[in-house]
């Protein structure tokens, strides 16, 4: 899964990227705007019961660590995984279509 999470209130996206990296991912480096997602599922597709849609609005960043990277002890099986091995890998929660969608994949 790629390091993810949700806004805090009244945080701006360059800063809830610095806090992923540097406070969840424990990387150095300054995280580089590269595009907005938006993808709107309906809310069925969770249960047939609940009506209406659920809308996620990403906010994707791309950062080139700096030193050395060290986990944090709740990242115990973080990898750096080379871009030649990516495809193979199952992503959850729409984490493949942001790759797809952001040329990486």
């Amino acid at each position: 899964m790629l390091p993810a999470t949700h806004l805090i209130m009244e945080e701006s996206p360059d800063q809830a990227a610095k806090r992923i990296a540097h406070e969840w991912a424990g990387l150095g480096g300054t995280p580089r705007f590269v595009m907005v997602q938006s993808h709107l599922r309906p809310l069925r597709l969770w249960n047939p019961k609940l009506k209406g849609n659920h809308w996620d609005i990403c906010f994707v960043y791309e950062l080139h660590p700096k030193g050395s990277v060290r986990p944090k002890p709740w990242w115990s099986e973080l990898q750096f995984i080379p871009l030649s091995k990516i495809r193979a890998i199952k992503f959850g929660r729409g984490h493949r279509d942001v790759l797809e969608e952001a040329g990486y994949l």
